[in-house]
């Protein structure tokens, strides 16, 4: 199993940046060389409600044609943004149209790694081992 993460920090700018990175991640799970996915957008400040459908639609349905067995979902522990900074509120939406377990959304950047991951797979990814940083 190999992981492949976007993290996505500020704003993402043009919707073509947006797509491309998503586009990008569906072509590396396509190759067989991913089959799971973590999106962290604990730090991202612009909504992307626009993509909802083509979230839904689209990119899952590409990757889990592809092969994904799991995407773990990180978004900021807070919903009730302004619409335009709203990436918690944007990512509930996009996952309740996917109704599919494979997909699960989480605040805590540690649940979504050992759900990903499992618990029996080391140490969280980015976690410092034998206590070095």
């Amino acid at each position: 199993m190999k992981v492949i993460s976007d993290v996505w920090i500020g704003r993402y700018g043009s919707d073509s940046n947006f797509t491309a990175v998503l586009e990008y991640n569906c072509e590396m799970i396509e190759t067989k060389r991913y089959d799971l996915w973590l999106a962290d957008l604990r730090q991202l400040n612009q909504s992307f409600y626009q993509f909802d459908d083509w979230l839904s639609g689209h990119v899952f349905s590409r990757t889990v044609a592809a092969g994904l067995k799991k995407e773990a979902v990180v978004v900021p522990d807070h919903r009730n943004s302004p619409p335009e900074f709203d990436a918690a509120g944007a990512g509930y939406i996009a996952h309740r149209k996917t109704q599919d377990d494979r997909i699960r959304m989480f605040t805590d950047i540690g649940e979504a790694e050992t759900w990903l991951v499992g618990s029996e797979a080391g140490p969280p990814l980015g976690a410092a081992k034998n206590g070095a940083g």
